[in-house]
């Protein structure tokens, strides 16, 4: 279902309340980082519908083409369309491989690199921001973040999983230890007894009843006799 029902309205209070927020923090210009994707892409023309000076960068590093030129194209076109707008591109590609190379022995963890691509690409941003005197806006996807709030919970859950699971295979690993040694039955006997004692203590917390104490105490001896 869709649960917007006029687009254009949305659009401009969002423009709007980009221009307050920059006029009460006398926030003289916009940057955007632009790569290629949707998201980038609406932030990006919303900034440039305040009217406000925008400036669009692109920061390739080891771009795949089809990508890169997808950022071109909206780089090319917001210039076209918008007289605010300052296109800018950095390669920040040997930037990185330079900063990869500095960190050897620590420079091999995927996950680790992807990040910082993103904290390079962030870097140039608040300087050119600082440069002009604005405000790097973010192009962050409310649904990414749910998705990555929804993963996190999800690995909790998974390593919760795995300490029961290495629980029970420690405990089984135990049994199988006693079992070994001949010492099963006397670990049966030893639960079974301490069941019962903990079972003779609630009783008296809740019943103060003399008749249930002595047929618990009977139960007990002769479970331990035929164990």
């Amino acid at each position: 279902m869709n649960r917007i029902e006029d687009y254009l309205e949305v659009k401009l209070n969002i423009v709007e309340w980009i221009k307050d927020y920059a006029d009460k923090s006398k926030i003289k210009s916009l940057v955007v980082g632009v790569s290629g994707g949707i998201d980038s892409a609406v932030v990006s023309t919303l900034c440039a519908e305040t009217g406000l000076p925008t400036y669009v960068i692109g920061m390739p590093i080891h771009q795949k083409e089809d990508q890169e030129n997808l950022s071109d194209g909206h780089l090319d076109w917001m210039l076209e369309k918008y007289s605010n707008v300052t296109k800018l591109k950095y390669d920040l590609s040997n930037t990185f491989d330079t900063f990869v190379s500095a960190m050897d022995g620590y420079n091999d963890n995927k996950l680790a690199l992807a990040n910082t691509r993103s904290r390079i690409r962030m870097v140039t941003l608040y300087q050119v921001a600082g440069s002009v005197g604005g405000i790097v806006v973010g192009t962050g996807n409310k649904v990414e973040d749910l998705l990555l709030d929804a993963k996190d919970e999800a690995k909790e859950i998974l390593e919760k999983a795995e300490a029961d699971v290495a629980k029970v295979k420690a405990d089984a690993e135990k049994i199988v230890e006693y079992e070994r040694n001949g010492q099963l039955e006397s670990l049966k006997q030893r639960v079974i007894s301490r069941a019962l004692d903990q079972a003779e203590v609630e009783l008296h917390k809740d019943m103060n009843d003399d008749f249930h104490s002595t047929a618990l105490k009977r139960a007990k001896t002769q479970i331990e006799a035929n164990a």
